[in-house]
């Protein structure tokens, strides 16, 4: 079951994703990522960011497929309290998640999160601003092998620095604890849930897609505890490839 990508899609990406199903899921998409390294692993290369950023100016970060925006919400609350310069720029498609987002970031208070709710890949062809590094969490995974590679195509023009990539991990032990952790979910979200790791990626799948891309100059790629993986991919010049 686990040896090959799952290719059956998720309920949240299709048409009968409705706005109950919507607010469960981001809300247990939300403690998945406080309590299984989402937000750690992206603060920590946010912070990255920022020392070699020096402070000259905010960090600009470009979040793409952001969902309910709870990683850039709890990490602009985090830089807030250090007073480190940062904006996110989050992009989501989906109409239920920018709905919950806006609320949150509302709620939050904070001037520092522009949400664009679009299609991720018409947001790149379309856009003329700069940014100075990328993330997206729980994103690959929804895509097929031609549209992450067009993604790593496009970033280059409108990021000056890396991109990282948080996602669920493809492995027996990920299976086995997110079908004991979603036990006690809404239906939909016990679904998703399981179907998402089915649909992720192993260590050495995503470590081959970075490292074998023509617009990535290197990579690096390893395991955040048993149910997570994460990347960093630099890009050549937009010119060089």
């Amino acid at each position: 079951m686990l040896e090959q990508r799952e290719q059956t899609p998720e309920l949240m990406d299709g048409d009968g994703f409705d706005a109950d199903l919507a607010e469960a899921s981001y809300r247990f998409i939300e403690r998945t990522n406080r309590f299984f390294g989402g937000i750690s692993s992206v603060r920590k290369f946010i912070r990255r960011q920022l020392k070699i950023n020096a402070g000259e100016k905010p960090l600009r970060v470009l979040d793409l497929g952001s969902g309910g925006c709870d990683i850039p919400i709890t990490i602009s609350r985090w830089a807030f309290r250090r007073g480190l310069p940062i904006t996110f720029t989050c992009v989501e498609k989906n109409r239920h998640a920018v709905n919950h987002a806006r609320k949150r970031i509302s709620e939050a208070g904070l001037s520092s999160i522009r949400l664009v709710e679009e299609d991720v890949f018409s947001f790149l062809k379309r856009t003329s601003e700069i940014f100075d590094c990328a993330s997206t969490s729980m994103l690959f995974h929804h895509l097929n092998e031609e549209e992450i590679d067009g993604l790593l195509h496009a970033l280059p023009r409108v990021v000056e620095g890396p991109l990282f990539v948080g996602d669920l991990k493809r492995s027996a032990a990920a299976y086995c604890g997110c079908w004991l952790y979603t036990l006690c979910s809404h239906t939909g979200v016990r679904m998703d849930a399981r179907t998402s790791v089915r649909r992720s990626f192993s260590t050495l799948e995503l470590e081959r897609i970075l490292a074998d891309h023509p617009a990535v100059s290197d990579s690096e790629v390893r395991s955040h505890g048993f149910l997570r993986i994460e990347g960093m991919a630099h890009f050549l010049k937009y010119e060089n490839f």
